[in-house]
């Protein structure tokens, strides 16, 4: 009876202390871009989403600002280009078309505010993932297993 107990406590401690806990997230930015870090390791955006998995509503953030972000780049490009066009054209001599510099002006708006929206929906899900791993980690059941000895002979002393 006694080895069938001790069997089960150790089957317990070795299933507890191999379940895997999530690491948390980590976001920076600079004049690049986004960076995230997880474990040390260096995340892209595809990777980021397949991290996020596990909480739902923080994945939908991510999905969702890195669609913004794709939608801002491609703006941001159509905006450069007209602007070039008139400028080009005026550095050539020849009679620019303003109109393309104020429909790039349109463009570039809308780019930055998409480009603001983004980071502020990338922000919400990585604070969001980041909240949730939190609070199952603290609540994760711990308990830590010893090899006792005494006069009578060896034990295991397991504490929650």
């Amino acid at each position: 009876m006694k080895r069938i107990v001790l069997l089960n406590l150790i089957v317990l401690f070795i299933t507890t202390t191999n379940q895997a806990q999530e690491q948390e997230i980590e976001m920076k930015v600079n004049f690049w871009g986004y960076r995230f870090m997880k474990d040390g390791e260096r995340l892209n955006w595809k990777e980021l989403e397949e991290a996020t998995t596990a909480v739902e509503n923080a994945n939908l953030l991510i999905k969702k600002a890195r669609t913004q972000r794709t939608l801002s780049n491609v703006g941001a490009f159509i905006s450069g280009g007209l602007i070039g066009i008139p400028l080009g054209q005026e550095s050539a001599g020849r009679e620019p078309t303003w109109e393309l510099a104020y429909v790039s002006g349109a463009f570039f708006l809308v780019s930055f505010h998409l480009s603001l929206k983004s980071f502020n929906n990338v922000n919400k899900g990585v604070d969001l993932y980041n909240l949730t791993v939190n609070k199952t980690a603290q609540y994760q059941f711990q308990p830590e297993l010893q090899v006792v000895s005494n006069k009578q002979g060896l034990g295991l002393a397991l504490r929650f």
